[in-house]
Parts: C-alpha cells; structure tokens; sequence
C-alpha cells in the first residue's frame, strides 16, 4: 500500500522529508500557479493525486453551467495533472455539484452524468481517472454516499471513472463500511482522518483504521490512501499518521 499526503505544493518538501510515497494537491489552484521543474529537482516524491477539481465558481449543476468553460477548463486541468505526475483526480467539488434550492434533482443527476462524460475521455487521454468522492450532507446535498457514487461509475462505464471513499465522509453519514468493500473494482482511491473530526490520524486512531483497511483489502483495494485533516505540527503529526498507517495497514 501506498500512503500520501493532502498539502499545498509550497508545504510537500515537509512530507517528502517524513517519507511519505506520494503528495495529494489542490489542482485549482496548482492550474493557476504551477511549480517549475526546478522545484521537483531534491523533491524525490510526485503530486499522484489531486482535490479541488474544481473552482467554486465553475459549476457543474444548476442553470449557471457553462459547458464551453468547462471543457476549456478540463483540457487544461487534465494536461496539468497529468505533466506533474498525476494519477487520480478527485471530483469533490461541493461547491460545483450542489443542487441549487427549487432546482430539479432529475436534472441535477442528468447534468452530472454529463459533466462525467465529458470528463472521460479527456482524462483517459492524459492518463488520469476521475474518482468520485462522496460528501457528507453538511457540505454538498448530492452524492453522499458510496453506493450512490459507485451507481453513479456504473452508470457512466468507462475506465477512466472510479470512487474514492473518504473516511471522514462516512463516518459522518454513518454509513456501513460494506458500501466500501461492496464497491470493489471501482474504488480507486481512499481518504483517511483520525476519528475525532477532521484531525491528521494518530494513536488513539489505530484500531478504527485497522477495521476500515481490513474492508479495503477485502475489497481488493491496493492503490493509495491519503491522510487529508487539519493539521497543528506538520512534521510531528505527519510522522505519527505514517507510523499509524503502516501499522494499521499491517494489523488489518
């Protein structure tokens, strides 16, 4: 297994440093202020994943979408993830894909479909896949679930659209971790917090972590797991997290 960092390009030589495998970047604003290749040289680890597909202000639902935007946005974002070494972009993005208040559901559902379809063949051709996360309620009032993202995959049928599970996300919605194991092949990516809100993992996190790695292999998952949570101590939380995924990963 694999283990990687949610930070900002400016904060990674830190998580390079503790040995993390991977970095997990906001791809928004990276498409804005991209690193030169000199700032890889002594970095030794890439950004394989990305969060924040999307600005706030670029929507996927709702009457304000803007498919020309959109498609002019995805070749870009895509062509940037791909040349910095990515793998896996996270289609979060609450912001975007929230149903505005009186707006159909029934069209919400077809325009994200949509936006989907769109998305596929333009990562594909960069070699990235999409990986739908499931929000809790409190931050996006569509896809909430695992299963709803994974028949959601499904539906769309290409390679280059998979699930991610986020740990935090389903904790809060209290979802059975068989939503999880149940998604086999289409999970292609994981997100980790300790139990207590939404804090870097440490000690007190080991046994909650151990029995939802214990899903993940029983689902065939072995891809990456990034820690994604607020963070104090970078480097001593850091370090504890890693210590507590391996050793996790091992017991589960």
């Amino acid at each position: 297994m694999r283990f990687g960092f949610c930070i900002s390009p400016d904060q990674s030589p830190i998580i390079a440093a503790v040995g993390y495998d991977y970095l997990e970047w906001p791809l928004a604003p990276t498409l804005l202020n991209p690193p030169d290749s000199a700032f890889f040289a002594d970095l030794k680890i890439q950004p394989e994943a990305f969060n924040i597909f999307l600005p706030g202000d670029l929507k996927v639902v709702g009457d304000a979408v803007d498919g020309e935007r959109l498609t002019d946005y995805l070749q870009k974002a895509f062509a940037c993830a791909s040349t910095l070494g990515g793998k896996i972009v996270v289609f979060g993005s609450g912001r975007s894909r929230g149903v505005p208040d009186g707006f159909s559901r029934t069209e919400a559902a077809r325009q994200t479909l949509a936006f989907l379809r769109l998305c596929a063949p333009l990562a594909e051709a960069h070699g990235v896949t999409v990986a739908i996360e499931p929000l809790n309620r409190g931050e996006c009032n569509a896809i909430n679930s695992v299963a709803e993202a994974v028949g959601i995959a499904e539906t769309i049928h290409h390679p280059a659209i998979g699930v991610l599970s986020d740990l935090y996300h389903v904790s809060v919605e209290g979802q059975s971790f068989e939503e999880t194991r149940a998604a086999g092949p289409r999970l292609k990516h994981v997100h980790v917090a300790g139990v207590e809100g939404r804090r870097v993992p440490n000690g007190l996190d080991l046994e909650y972590l151990t029995g939802f790695f214990g899903v993940l292999k029983e689902s065939g998952y072995s891809g990456r797991i990034s820690v994604e949570g607020t963070v104090q101590d970078l480097v001593r939380e850091a370090e504890e997290a890693l210590a507590v995924l391996h050793q996790a990963w091992e017991r589960s």
